[in-house]
């Protein structure tokens, strides 16, 4: 047993030496939607101490596509895929320090906090990076295959990738108007009346606990196919925010997606570069010293 426990912690040792000593991918590629959540949680909860964070973008998927990277060096975007604004939240309140300002996405919040996903994400462990989600070894091997597979590519090919991955000709018409279709169907209904009031009631007490630690909250939507934002479920969540939360600043679709003909990639995601507009008229309303 001493003999497996030595040999363990001789193992671990140098696989955490070999990290530090090892050059490790800004963007790390990782196996599921889940992981890639992981990292975005691990990575704030871990670096936040450490690197000032003024103002803490949440939400979900829809959110994901905004790039603020360009505009501030102290925005964290912490957007969780499949996942909502309620696991943020939490997310923000087990944080060492709270950010002063807090922006959250209101489009899906009938999603509850996955009490899973964040178990997942913290603990002291995670402060070792050989427990880190970025470095499991499988991950480690993806990161080192991609690497080289973009080394025997040309650089035109990569350039013009690049082109390609961010132009909307690649979006598959008939796919994207059946997207559109299902999304029109969904939105056409109202979330259950007793989720929603459940669901408001969390906003509420996390936003409290977020407020009395000194954070300034703020709500958004997120544009989404035009037909949509006036929908039955848009509508209802719209009012059921703004009758919560009636003093909080809110920023609505509409000045989100000023000057901009919303198509969107499937009914409710931005395409490149319908979000890089987005990201610029969202710029305006971040209260940050940092740009």
């Amino acid at each position: 047993m001493r003999t497996t426990i030595s040999v363990t912690l001789a193992l671990l040792i140098l696989f955490s030496v070999a990290l530090n000593l090892h050059s490790l991918p800004k963007h790390p590629i990782l196996q599921s939607q889940w992981q890639s959540n992981q990292y975005l949680i691990e990575q704030y909860l871990r670096f936040q101490p450490s690197n000032r964070i003024d103002t803490l973008v949440i939400g979900s998927s829809l959110t994901n596509r905004l790039d603020f990277n360009k505009t501030a060096n102290c925005i964290y975007k912490l957007s969780l895929s499949g996942d909502g604004s309620l696991t943020a939240l939490m997310v923000a309140m087990k944080a060492a320090i709270t950010p002063k300002n807090i922006w959250v996405e209101i489009n899906v919040p009938e999603r509850d906090i996955n009490d899973g996903l964040i178990k997942d994400s913290s603990g002291y462990l995670k402060s070792l990076p050989a427990f880190q989600i970025e470095n499991r070894p499988l991950n480690l091997v993806l990161d080192s295959f991609h690497y080289l597979k973009s080394k025997f590519r040309s650089e035109n090919v990569i350039k013009k990738k690049s082109v390609e991955s961010n132009s909307n000709s690649d979006i598959n018409s008939d796919i994207r108007l059946k997207a559109i279709a299902l999304q029109t169907k969904s939105y056409g209904k109202e979330i259950q009346s007793n989720i929603l009031q459940d669901r408001m009631n969390e906003f509420l007490n996390l936003v409290n606990q977020l407020e009395s630690r000194g954070a300034i909250v703020g709500f958004f939507e997120m544009p989404t196919y035009p037909g949509l934002t006036e929908s039955p479920k848009a509508v209802q969540v719209r009012e059921a925010f703004k009758k919560v939360f009636p003093k909080h600043k809110f920023i609505s679709a509409g000045e989100l997606s000023n000057g901009l003909t919303v198509r969107t990639a499937d009914g409710v995601h931005l395409q490149n570069d319908e979000a890089n507009v987005v990201a610029a008229n969202f710029d305006s309303y971040l209260r940050t010293n940092c740009n």
